[in-house]
């Protein structure tokens, strides 16, 4: 049975929300996924409430350019890349020619 008020291990949230805990630690350091709980000493969990919402803001949300362009779900220009400028001189020749 589906307990709402109970809390999700780092194992289920990495599971849920299909991310390493590395990514989970860097998003909590930018605020951007929420602080779990101290449940003991060295254990910590998210109330399920908490993630749900999280995930659901998630899919609620614009996707960044990069994830628009991986999903194809609209077209973003892609970097401009420019080429690199020819030295217009040559230190011990002089002028550049073509050869």
């Amino acid at each position: 049975m589906f307990n709402p008020h109970g809390y999700y291990s780092y194992r289920e949230v990495c599971e849920l929300t299909t991310l390493s805990r590395p990514t989970i630690y860097r998003l909590r350091k930018k605020n951007l996924f929420p602080d779990p709980d101290p449940l003991t000493g060295r254990r910590v969990g998210w109330p399920i409430p908490v993630i749900h919402r999280w995930l659901a803001a998630r899919s609620r949300r614009k996707p960044v350019a990069k994830e628009a362009r991986l999903l194809g779900s609209i077209k973003v220009p892609k970097k401009v890349v420019r080429p690199r400028r020819a030295k217009a001189l040559n230190k011990k020749t002089g002028p550049l020619s073509p050869t």
